[in-house]
């Protein structure tokens, strides 16, 4: 299945379900850094939305 029709299946039961989803995108020249980041960054808002607490908009 193509990648671009999983990505409307997956936001439409991460919707249906109400679940947190984030996809990776894969940039090979900083790949774990960049990974690492992102993947702290996600934990840390779903633990923020887990205690209620307000999100800064950008």
């Amino acid at each position: 299945m193509p990648e671009s029709t999983v990505e409307v299946l997956v936001d439409q039961v991460a919707q249906k379900y109400n679940i947190a989803i984030y996809r990776f995108p894969i940039d090979e020249n900083n790949f774990e850094a960049g990974f690492n980041t992102r993947l702290e960054t996600f934990v840390s808002m779903l633990n923020r939305k887990k205690k209620n607490e307000v999100l800064p908009r950008y």
